[in-house]
């Protein structure tokens, strides 16, 4: 949580990576996403992830969402890897 009624919190953690059953072997079907946390005393710069990130737009008070690579893609492996292995 970044926000609470007294206001911002949590300014010393600049992002969180939310991923789901991330494991080696599911990086062609589940994605991590950055979100960046709007308050944080030093951002993390948006432009070096190159993976899906969400980011406050906090003067046009929208949720900005930022397509990247597949992390497949990013690795240089097939979108069904690593089944693809056994198919040889």
């Amino acid at each position: 949580m970044w926000y609470e009624l007294e206001g911002p919190k949590n300014k010393r953690v600049s992002d969180v990576l939310i991923a789901e059953d991330l494991h080696p072997w599911d990086i062609s079907k589940f994605t991590p996403i950055l979100w960046h946390n709007p308050w944080a005393k030093k951002p993390f710069l948006y432009k070096l992830w190159k993976l899906f990130q969400y980011i406050l737009d906090m003067e046009n008070n929208i949720l900005k969402e930022i397509q990247g690579q597949q992390p497949w893609k990013l690795f240089g492996l097939s979108p069904d890897w690593p089944y693809n292995l056994y198919d040889k």
